[in-house]
């Protein structure tokens, strides 16, 4: 992803992922009738099978449905790693071998996509404020999207499906975010905070959305499949939770993930395609583009601020912009493809 730092979806081509789903419903130690499951890697028709990742501590936590006791997790997890070191040295398991290291490292922390202001928001009366419109659009080429091809979980994912990071109507874009960066005062806050990102067909819907801080964010399972979604912090690569559905319809609510502004990735354990991005602002001025990439921007304090518009696949860039008393001000904002 251009000058993010953050982890972003392959730029093309054809991924072939092999799943492996944990039983459901347990809530101990590995069962000694399916050791299978204590290796994390195995030969499958004369391949090396691996599974995504060692689960790190943060698997255990109370949004999970897979708890050990304490008393066993320390040695299941060190038996864990030492059987993934060795199972995965194996040339064919390489790049398994890789992708299990950064699912487990939480990814790589880069330069902070939604910055922390250095003072708090306040709100203020805003009289006779203005307004910013403008659209978001792409120069060159857009990117191609990646086609993944799953190697189980048929009956929830289907045997392909293209993985949508890009959608545009002719040179405009959708799913961008767009922000006043230093907007400090202004209107009222909404009071209602709770926010939803859903699980179907192994995506996550809606892609990219903007929240407010101290929000609650509901994960949903619209799928008759597991899912485990982990959600990091993009600016330090930190893992906030772990959540585990098993049931198509459940609601697991989660209080902490949207404590912190910044860019939070959501990425599942059982299907390693998928993400998912939350913006999180502790002020209003913000929005995502609509499929013929408009957003708007109302009340806005007279002044001068920086826009910033972010894509996962085209990247971050910030221009200035003036407002004036009771005034539209128009923008153009435009992005480049690699």
């Amino acid at each position: 992803m251009p000058g993010t730092g953050a982890t972003s979806a392959p730029t093309g081509g054809t991924v072939q992922c092999v799943l492996r789903t944990r039983p459901r419903n347990v809530t101990s130690a590995e069962p000694a009738s399916d050791p299978a499951w204590r290796t994390p890697c195995r030969h499958q028709r004369g391949r090396l099978v691996c599974l995504p990742h060692v689960a790190p501590v943060e698997d255990h936590l109370s949004h999970s449905n897979h708890r050990l006791p304490r008393a066993l997790f320390p040695t299941a997890l060190a038996v864990g790693l030492l059987a993934l070191q060795a199972a995965c040295t194996n040339a064919d398991g390489g790049a398994t071998e890789a992708a299990a290291r950064a699912a487990t490292e939480g990814g790589p922390a880069g330069t902070a996509i939604v910055e922390r202001p250095a003072t708090a928001y306040r709100e203020v009366a805003v009289v006779n404020g203005g307004s910013v419109r403008g659209v978001v659009a792409f120069d060159g080429d857009a990117p191609v999207d990646t086609t993944v091809t799953p190697i189980g979980d048929h009956d929830v994912c289907g045997t392909a499906l293209v993985d949508e990071t890009v959608e545009w109507s002719g040179d405009r874009l959708a799913g961008v975010v767009v922000w006043l960066a230093d907007a400090r005062t202004g209107k009222r806050i909404p009071l209602a905070r709770r926010f939803e990102i859903t699980n179907e067909r192994c995506q996550l819907w809606p892609r990219v959305q903007g929240v407010l801080l101290g929000g609650t964010l509901n994960v949903r399972n619209a799928d008759r499949g597991q899912h485990r979604n982990r959600l990091v912090r993009q600016r330090t690569g930190r893992p906030i939770t772990l959540i585990t559905e098993t049931d198509e319809g459940q609601v697991v609510p989660v209080e902490h993930a949207l404590t912190e502004v910044g860019m939070v990735e959501v990425r599942c354990d059982q299907h390693p395609w998928t993400r998912g991005w939350i913006a999180v602002f502790d002020h209003p001025y913000y929005a995502v583009t609509a499929r013929d990439g408009s957003f708007a921007l109302d009340s806005v304090p007279p002044g001068k601020y920086r826009l910033v518009a972010w894509h996962e696949r085209f990247g971050r860039t910030e221009q200035s912009v003036t407002v004036s008393a009771g005034r539209e001000a128009k923008v153009e904002v435009t992005l480049k493809s690699e």
